[in-house]
C-alpha cells in the first residue's frame, strides 16, 4: 500500500510543478503582450504627433506662398517621401522585433 500511496503522491506533485510551470510561461507571456501594447501605444502616439505636424507645417507652408502650383507641387512631393520614409521605418523597426 504504501508503494501505491507514494505514486499517487507523485503524480499529484508532478501535476501541481505542471501547473506552477504553466503559470509561470503565462506569466511571461502576460508581460510581452503588456509590453507590445505600450509600444504600439507609443507608435500611434508619434504617429498622430507627426502627422498633426505634417498637417499644420503643410498648410503653413501653403498659406504662406499663396496656395501657387509650385507650392503644392513641393508639398505634395515632400509628402510623398515622408510617407515612404516613414513606412520604411515602420518595416524595419517590425522586421528587427521579429528576429528578438
Amino acid at each position: 500500500m504504501s508503494g501505491n500511496g507514494m505514486s499517487e503522491d507523485r503524480k499529484f506533485l508532478d501535476e501541481v510543478y505542471a501547473k506552477a510551470r504553466l503559470l509561470a510561461f503565462d506569466k511571461k507571456e502576460e508581460e510581452k503582450v503588456r509590453q507590445n501594447r505600450a509600444k504600439l501605444a507609443k507608435r500611434r502616439r508619434l504617429k498622430i504627433a507627426a502627422g498633426t505636424v505634417l498637417a499644420v507645417g503643410g498648410y503653413l507652408f501653403l498659406y504662406d506662398s499663396a496656395y501657387s502650383l509650385s507650392a503644392c507641387f513641393i508639398l505634395s512631393f515632400a509628402l510623398a517621401v515622408v510617407g515612404i520614409v516613414a513606412d520604411r521605418v515602420e518595416m524595419r523597426l517590425v522586421s528587427e522585433e521579429w528576429r528578438k
